[in-house]
């Protein structure tokens, strides 16, 4: 049970942080990512 609620613990956590930084993160990585092909 413990795997499990920290499973679900991570995904709720992700979760949060996907939704609150989808708007301000999409340029950050797509500019590290094109710095570092680049």
């Amino acid at each position: 049970m413990g795997i499990i609620a920290l499973a679900t613990g991570l995904n709720y956590l992700s979760n949060l942080r996907n939704s609150r930084t989808l708007e301000p993160a999409p340029p950050k990585p797509k500019k590290l990512l094109t710095n570092y092909e680049e």
